[in-house]
Parts: structure tokens; C-alpha cells; sequence
């Protein structure tokens, strides 16, 4: 039995392990929203919340109705029921920057 690879392993599980719990205790993930035109709102939305409630918030504050929106990350489109943390770019203590796209 090799005890590098043990020691690796059990790292890697607590690491795995203190994640989600940030992600059930709800810790932030901060988001960059830059709108279509071109300015920029920001949200502090606990890492647990979908991409749809993302939606929501976005037309509380813009009046772009979420069936019309897009979120997008580095160029990929966030799936609505999928949540922040389901993204590796945003976990727990993270931000990043989202384009809203109308379709």
C-alpha cells in the first residue's frame, strides 16, 4: 500500500468535503453581471442558488424578463437548474463574470 497515495487521497476528500459544506452553509459567490449594454451590475448570491433565481434577480434590477436572458461563462451558456457551485469558476468565496445575453 503506498501511503503517498493514501495521504493524497484523504486531502483530496477533506478538501472535497469543506466545499460542499461551504456550498450548503451558503458562503457567497460575488457576480459580475455585464448587461447588453455594456454596463455591469453586481450580486452577492449564496453559491447554492440556481442560474434560474440568478435570472430573476437580474430582471428585478434590469427589466430584462428571464425568459429572454442568457447567461453566459467564458463563452458557455449556464443551464437554468443547474446552481452557481455546479460551475468549478464558481464555488464558494469565489466571483466571476457573467454576460447577460438577450435572445
Amino acid at each position: 500500500m503506498n501511503l503517498d497515495n493514501l495521504e493524497e487521497t484523504r486531502a483530496h476528500s477533506a478538501a472535497t468535503k469543506e466545499a460542499e459544506q461551504r456550498a450548503e452553509a451558503g458562503e457567497d459567490v460575488v457576480l459580475h453581471l455585464r448587461l447588453p449594454d455594456g454596463a455591469t451590475i453586481t450580486i452577492r448570491q449564496p453559491a447554492g442558488v440556481t442560474v434560474a433565481y440568478v435570472k430573476l434577480l437580474v430582471e428585478q434590477q434590469t427589466g430584462i424578463p428571464v425568459a429572454q436572458q442568457t447567461l453566459q461563462l467564458n463563452g458557455k451558456a449556464l443551464l437554468d437548474p443547474f446552481s452557481l457551485c455546479d460551475y468549478p469558476a464558481m464555488q464558494p468565496g469565489s466571483s466571476a463574470q457573467l454576460d447577460v445575453l438577450v435572445r
